[in-house]
């Protein structure tokens, strides 16, 4: 999902291969275009992240899991024992914990789990990722208040009110 248009002019005379572009101005809604101009562009981003899988879904009918990995993500090693533990779970969602050494834990501030790797199943997902989007067009800063912190902390939510629905990563 190209967030301007130049990352998406510079991705398609890349013309790499197996990618698909998708330009966020066509999935842009007006509640979003509203709280776009009210938030920074990190802010922005964020208030993005639950929206992202469903641009997905919506680009393409025959997609039926999107795997959303923050930019700054590394893969080392293959993925395939993730994939499996999550397929057995036969859950909808899977989050992932933040994983904080202990002398740098802010999960008090920040949220317990990161939106950093998350996989989501189509249609199965819909109720927990609509709860989500909705609370991010609400609120999504770059600051802690009132238990929230940007689009993260609202995952520290997920276990309790969709515990059928939401697998977390072990």
């Amino acid at each position: 999902i190209c967030a301007d248009e130049l990352s998406y002019e510079i991705l398609r005379k890349l013309n790499l291969f197996n990618l698909k572009l998708i330009k966020l101005s066509d999935f842009e809604t007006p509640e979003l275009l509203k709280v776009k101009q009210e938030r920074s562009i990190a802010e922005y981003l964020w208030t993005l992240t639950p929206f992202t899988s469903k641009f997905v879904f919506n680009s393409d009918k025959t997609i039926n899991k999107v795997t959303y990995i923050d930019a700054d993500l590394y893969i080392l090693d293959n993925l395939d024992s993730i994939f499996d533990e999550f397929a057995s779970s036969n859950k909808s969602v899977m989050i992932t914990k933040h994983g904080y050494n202990p002398i740098y834990d802010q999960s008090s501030l920040t949220g317990k789990f990161c939106v950093q790797f998350m996989i989501f199943i189509r249609n199965n997902s819909e109720n927990v990722r609509n709860w989500w989007e909705q609370e991010c067009l609400k609120w999504c800063y770059a600051r802690y208040e009132d238990g929230k912190f940007g689009d993260q902390k609202y995952l520290d939510s997920f276990p309790h009110l969709f515990k059928n629905d939401v697998h977390i990563l072990t």
